[in-house]
């Protein structure tokens, strides 16, 4: 400072001269100057200790005089090392004191200083301006040295009137040896502002922290310069956590802290220059937590730190520390000792409180857990990181729950390294599944949360260990009560539980002390049992049951779940005792197949009665043996359905290999007259007498209806079935199969009875009508259809009506019968004729009704038939004769015409009558021969031309063992008339007929009132035989000269032919 006053001194001999001269420009100062100012310093002793190379004057704002010089250089006086350089030295004067002859300077500007800050391995700072020169002071009073040294420089007179000191353009390297770290500040500004003893100061630096980012400072710093006490505050923009982290032990927890940080410190300052005392306000940016490269980085948004730190005692108290991450949100508040053993380790002790508190370390959880009235006492080493929480006190509001943990973070050989123990006196299952990590032992979390349900937990307990890369242990244990438990997915569940849990690294198990299936009525008491999974690294877990299990049989069947998995429908009402005991090995997972359970179990069930809509009688049984093993479950015992006996076998597959077993009731039944009673019908009594037995075998097949297979050889069972002339006596074998499946009842698939000329094959459908699919009599018919309480439809098929009529036993008992609609493809009036297309309907006990067809498949008819005292009778009606003839095969060609033809039986005669009326004749060749052996070549011209005109024919015949008897024929037209009888036999294709041929029928005709019908006057006796379409003829040429009244004298007797 002395050489700053030499400079002064030596201006003032020049300021007047050149006062008036200069203008506000900067001027080279006069070289007398110069000389003037070295001969001062000389007389100082002060030569080799300063240099500048230029020196100018100046005139500043209201014509202030300024000194000017340049690249000043300031030496070690012992050394003759750079002490201190500076770029420039701007000297304000004060005028009104050159006036009065004094020197004093009102503003120092210094532009281009460079300074060394460093804080030695020992934490001492010192303050180097120069290769050799420094200013030094220890960790705990960095500050005195600085400020003995700026409180001397401003006591020196040229100083006392100075109003304003700035520093511009300074460069500062900060080597922070403790921390190993270099920061080079460029471009810091310093500012002091003195009115009279209060001194304030200003100044602000952008740090380059050896990378790209550049972080920001501001120093306020206010004193007095009498009393010596001031105040000091740094404010900070985006410095590093890691770098503030080192400044002093109080901020040595945010080592863990990757983020920037903005905020201040503030404090302050006795006259001694001692702090006691630091607030500090931290507003930490987005970042992570991480203890070392090893650690997994724990993400956070921001956090806000308010605390004050106490030197002197160590102590810091945290007025909010505010945290915002997906791990942590929280808003803290406590005090923190902070203490330092003998080789400078940190440790933290504290206690912290915090009214809510949302947790999700390493994002373990979908939601963060929310807590409040937080309390924690905790021991911190910041380096290495080890947190050891004492004590922590959280409650869970949604819970009404308080949980006391302990535990300890520390950053290990691989990363983050948690452990935990926790304790609540209670809590519920639904506690545990909100604090169980969903990805941790997730099958195990899995189970429990769908399996665990409504219970009160007592003296829990849990410890839990995890980290980066460390595999999650956990321990864990509680009593339980009122609790319900799935113990297999799917079964009834387990209710009104007690007894205790326990987890164990890779074993956990659930014992019951008490608990049941089934409602208050209807229940299986479990106690005793046990769940045990030995290895939870195995997926799915490999469980165990030790079961113990007495209750009803309705209790048994759901915790089986024998609905689901083998096609039982449980009956609305089931009675009856079950016991069971044995182990039962299974995966633990969501959905459980049957075959993948193992089973050892044996038990008894006792007083069974099933009512339901399945069997519409009771099933009952004393006692039924139960055995479930390695692939099968197996009953066996007697049972009466309704009044029907039955020895039964259950057997059903279980397992690995139970898949492969269909499961089957085997059972051996009577069949008597009244099963049909028993099994939904009522018409058994009709229908059948005696007993049977029949072998019963049902198949419960996976995701389909059950089906059941009744057969039997009904030895022993007279069945009858009327309606179609059969019966088998009881001594008789056949065949019954019965088919169906259970659904909302019996539903019979297909019915088979196989007999001697009888098929019957049928099912039953929905609306309980027996549907026909063959109904097969030997000789009598071949059709479909179905029986339903409207009675038979036959929709299809051949039916005998020839042969049914013969054994077709009537019933004189009125409203007897059943209605029958028929709807034939044929239909067999004899052996040679038929009728396709055939409809009608009518009662089996009286058979009479009107019908429809196609005669032999071509002629349209009509026609009725009636059944009445053992005597049948059908008519039938065609509006084309000619056709009808031609098709049946008794004339070559014919046409027009109506036709009448009715059929009589009686026992085993059928006898008919067939009447024509306007017929034409155009090829019928037993006719042609006997017009060319007549020689009447008109008419057989006429026939086989324009057609042989038929007024009326009239034929009476019977049908006797394979032969027409043609009793009596005629046939007439305006050209001739014909009466015949004799024999056609049809198998052999020959005739043998005997008549009389009558030509000029119109006019001959006249005297056939005394002649057969077909006969006149004059007629001509006729023999034909042989093949109908080659016949031979012998005419008897003196007949014409008989008269009709003689004729008979030459003809055989005709058979006989009685119609009613």
């Amino acid at each position: 400072m002395t050489i700053f006053s030499i400079i002064i001194s030596s201006a003032l001999v020049v300021i007047l001269m050149l006062f008036l001269t200069l203008s506000i420009r900067d001027v080279n100062a006069p070289v007398l100057l110069k000389k003037y100012i070295y001969k001062q310093i000389e007389s100082l002793n002060l030569k080799d200790q300063f240099d500048f190379a230029r020196l100018q004057i100046s005139l500043g704002e209201n014509f202030k005089p300024n000194i000017i010089v340049s690249e000043v250089t300031i030496y070690d006086s012992e050394n003759r090392k750079p002490f201190l350089e500076i770029s420039k030295v701007e000297l304000g004067l004060s005028i009104k004191q050159l006036y009065s002859g004094k020197f004093d300077l009102t503003t120092i500007s210094l532009d281009g200083l460079s300074l060394g800050v460093k804080r030695d391995i020992k934490g001492d700072y010192s303050v180097k301006f120069g290769p050799g020169s420094s200013l030094t002071g220890d960790s705990d009073n960095a500050l005195f040295p600085l400020s003995e040294t700026f409180k001397n420089f401003l006591e020196k007179d040229v100083f006392l009137n100075l109003e304003n000191f700035k520093v511009t353009s300074m460069t500062v390297q900060y080597d922070d040896q403790k921390a190993s770290s270099l920061w080079v500040v460029d471009g810091a500004r310093i500012e002091l502002k003195k009115q009279i003893n209060d001194i304030s100061v200003r100044g602000d630096a952008a740090f380059l922290m050896g990378g790209a980012d550049v972080s920001t400072l501001q120093i306020n710093y206010e004193t007095n310069l009498s009393s010596g006490k001031g105040s000091l505050g740094i404010l900070f923009d985006d410095f590093p956590a890691k770098e503030i982290a080192v400044q002093s032990p109080a901020l040595s927890w945010l080592n863990v802290v990757e983020a920037p940080i903005s905020g201040a410190f503030r404090t302050k300052i006795g006259s001694d220059m001692e702090v006691h005392e630091i607030s500090a306000s931290l507003k930490i940016g987005s970042g992570v937590l991480r203890a070392d490269a090893k650690s997994r980085p724990l993400h956070f948004d921001n956090a806000n730190v308010y605390f004050s730190y106490d030197r002197k005692i160590n102590l810091l108290n945290f007025e909010e520390i505010n945290i915002n991450s997906k791990d942590l949100k929280t808003s803290l508040a406590g005090s923190v000792q902070l203490k330092i053993d003998n080789d400078e380790r940190f440790l933290y002790t504290g206690k912290l409180r915090a009214k809510e508190l949302e947790i999700n370390p390493l994002e373990l959880y979908e939601n963060p857990l929310e807590f409040e009235d937080v309390e924690v006492d905790f021991i911190l080493e910041p380096e290495p990181f080890n947190l050891e929480v004492q004590q922590l006190s959280v409650k869970d509001p949604s819970r009404d729950l308080v949980i006391v943990a302990t535990g300890q973070i520390v950053s290990g050989k691989s990363g983050w390294e948690v452990s935990s123990q926790l304790e609540s006196d209670k809590a519920e299952n639904d506690d545990i599944i909100a604090y169980w990590p969903p990805d941790f032992k997730k099958n195990g979390r899995l189970w429990l949360e769908k399996n665990v349900l409504d219970a009160n937990l007592r003296d829990l307990y849990a410890s839990v260990t995890f980290g980066s890369n460390v595999r999650p242990k956990v321990v864990m244990g509680y009593s339980f009560s009122n609790a319900t438990i799935n113990l297999l997915d799917g079964f009834s569940p387990l209710e009104e539980a007690s007894g205790s849990y326990s987890f164990y690294d890779k074993r956990f198990s659930v014992t019951l002390s008490n608990g049941y299936v089934g409602g208050q009525n209807n229940r299986l008491d479990l106690s005793g049992s046990n769940l045990v999974v030995n290895n939870t690294d195995i997926k799915p877990y490999p469980g165990k049951i030790n079961l113990y299990s007495a209750g009803s049989l309705s209790a048994l069947i759901s915790l089986s779940d024998l609905e689901k998995n083998y096609g039982f429908e449980k009956p609305k009402n089931l009675q009856g005792s079950a016991s069971l005991q044995g182990i039962l090995e299974l995966p633990l997972k969501m959905k459980i197949e049957p075959q993948e359970i193992k089973y050892k179990l044996s038990g008894f069930i006792k007083d069974l009665k099933i009512s339901g809509e399945t069997f519409p009688n009771d099933i009952t049984s004393d006692g039924l043996s139960l055995e479930i093993k390695k692939s099968h479950l197996q009953l066996n015992g007697q049972v009466s359905v309704g009044d029907i006996p039955a020895d039964i076998k259950y057997i059903s597959g279980f397992g690995k290999e139970g898949n492969t077993i269909t499961p089957r009731i085997e059972g051996k039944i009577l069949i008597a007259e009244n099963i049909f009673n028993t099994l939904q019908d009522d018409t058994g009594n009709d229908w059948l007498s005696g007993s049977a037995p029949a072998f019963v075998f049902i198949d419960f097949p996976s995701n389909q209806n059950p089906t059941f297979r009744l057969t039997s050889n009904l030895q022993g069972l007279e069945i009858r079935l009327p309606e179609i002339g059969w019966k088998k006596n009881q001594s008789e074998l056949a065949i019954l199969e019965v088919f169906g499946n259970i659904n909302d009842g019996l539903q019979y698939d297909k019915f088979i009875i196989s007999g001697e000329d009888l098929e019957v094959i049928g099912t039953v459908s929905d609306d309980e009508a027996f549907i026909l699919e063959r109904l097969f009599r030997d000789g009598i018919l071949d059709v479909s259809g179905f029986v339903s309480k409207d009675g038979l439809k036959i929709t299809g098929g051949e039916f005998n009506l020839a042969n049914y009529l013969k054994i077709i036993e009537p019933n004189s008992e009125k409203n007897e019968g059943i209605p029958i609609t028929v709807d034939l493809d044929t239909i067999h009036i004899t052996d040679s004729f038929y009728i396709d297309n055939f409809s009608t309907n009518f009662f089996s006990d009286r058979i009479n009704g009107h019908f429809y067809g196609l005669f032999m498949g071509v002629d349209p008819i009509s026609g009725s038939f009636t059944s009445n005292s053992g005597i049948s009778t059908v008519e039938i009606l065609s509006k084309d004769a000619g056709t009808f003839l031609q098709v049946a095969g008794l004339i070559k060609k014919g046409a027009e015409g109506s036709l009448k033809l009715s059929i009589n039986r009686k026992q085993k005669n059928i006898e008919g009558r067939l009447l024509t009326e306007d017929l034409k004749i155009y090829d019928l060749p037993a006719l042609a021969k006997l017009l060319q052996a007549l020689s009447i070549i008109g008419l057989l011209e006429q026939m086989l031309g324009q057609g042989l005109f038929l007024d009326e024919s009239d034929i009476n015949f019977r049908l006797d063992e394979g032969q027409y008897i043609i009793d009596r024929a005629s046939f007439f037209g305006p050209s001739l008339g014909i009466s015949l009888d004799g024999y056609f036999d049809r198998k052999g294709k020959i005739l043998d007929f005997q008549g009389v041929f009558s030509p000029v029928y119109a006019i001959n005709s006249i005297g056939s009132v005394l002649t057969r019908k077909g006969e006149g006057l004059i007629g001509i006796n006729f023999d034909l035989w042989g093949n109908p379409d080659t016949p031979k003829v012998l005419v008897n040429p003196f007949s014409v000269l008989t008269p009709g009244m003689f004729r008979e004298i030459f003809r055989r007797p005709p058979p006989k032919v009685e119609l009613e």
